[in-house]
């Protein structure tokens, strides 16, 4: 960095520390982003008559319990009186030190309740707050954050598709359902997905049309698709593909509603594309059973005919026989390969 570069960083970190006046900081990772923002909460620390004036808020409970231990860590480093080794500790101690000080004078002894610094995710911020207004939030008893709310997405989605039958959202529900073919597990799958991410498109929601909509599904779809082919050992696709060939052939005249058959013709792994849609669930079906989970044996239902049966020939007796073991061989390597049932269970809804 420049000298002129470094005097302007300078400068705006010590703006930055204004109490008086409000910022937004944009910089690369690493830069120290944090540390001014640790540096800015001490020395609001130093002016307030409480520590409970002064709120930082972070996404998550991890980063907050982080910058609590930053905070802390710095004040008793201030305490023991530490010798800082760079020009920014150097400031971070002297606002630690000023903060000690107004807790001394003030009675607060926040080292040893650190509680009461107020640094946590939005959402026990807005919890804290609807446990201060029970009858205005009418939320009742305040429930938990929780780390992972994949659960709760999928339940919310299902409920948003379970009013496909109602008068006011009839409308909206089978717009959604649409470019999926009326498939609703699949718009449930991609729906919780959507919530996972509502930080990146909620404030677009107002303006969102059904265009946007379609597009937004269709982009998490290929997302999915892609993620099973980059989990999926490119040494396994002809066996996989002749194995798909293999059982398509025997259920066109068993049963020609099995999914099976849209792989019959495969030479190559289905693109990551919804319009390959029918080919995966086709692939998915052969190697999943109807929970979802992967399958260990095949048999007549899947287009494996038993090698035992009577009245057939020595040779095609032999001929299902390797068949099924060349597909059960690719079966217990499949389960066993982190994260592609799962990935590949969404093709199957």
């Amino acid at each position: 960095m420049t000298e002129a570069l470094e005097r302007s960083d300078r400068l705006a970190r010590r703006r930055a520390l204004d109490p008086t006046r409000s910022f937004i900081v944009q910089a690369p990772a690493g830069s120290g982003k944090t540390e001014l923002l640790i540096q800015r909460f001490l020395t609001l620390l130093s002016r307030v008559d409480a520590p409970e004036e002064v709120v930082a808020i972070t996404f998550t409970r991890k980063a907050a319990g982080e910058m609590r231990k930053r905070v802390l860590d710095a004040l008793a480093a201030a305490s023991a009186g530490k010798t800082p080794e760079t020009e920014q500790e150097s400031i971070t101690l002297a606002l630690a030190q000023s903060a000690l000080q107004a807790d001394e004078a003030r009675g607060w002894g926040v080292v040893d309740n650190p509680a009461r610094l107020r640094i946590l995710s939005i959402d026990a911020l807005c919890l804290s707050l609807a446990a201060q207004m029970p009858l205005l939030s009418q939320m009742g008893a305040v429930p938990s954050p929780v780390d992972d709310g994949q659960e709760l997405y999928r339940e919310a989605a299902r409920e948003t598709l379970a009013q496909l039958e109602t008068t006011q959202w009839t409308q909206q529900v089978a717009a959604l359902l649409w470019p999926l073919d009326t498939d609703s597990a699949v718009a449930q799958e991609l729906l919780a997905r959507l919530l996972a991410r509502r930080d990146q498109w909620l404030r677009h929601g107002l303006a969102c049309d059904r265009e946007a909509l379609t597009r937004a599904f269709v982009n998490l779809s290929i997302e999915r698709l892609q993620q099973v082919r980059d989990l999926m050992p490119a040494s396994w696709a002809r066996t996989l593909l002749e194995c798909a060939g293999y059982a398509a052939a025997n259920l066109a005249s068993s049963n020609p509603q099995s999914p099976i058959l849209a792989c019959r013709d495969l030479i190559a792994l289905p693109a990551a594309h919804p319009d390959e849609l029918v080919r995966w669930r086709g692939l998915a079906h052969l190697l999943l059973k109807k929970q979802r989970a992967a399958r260990r044996r095949v048999n007549l239902s899947v287009g494996f005919p038993p090698p035992s049966e009577t009245g057939i020939s020595p040779q095609l007796a032999l001929k299902r026989a390797e068949a099924k073991q060349r597909m059960e061989s690719l079966l217990s390597a499949f389960s066993a390969e982190a994260g592609l049932p799962e990935a590949m269970a969404f093709t199957s809804a």
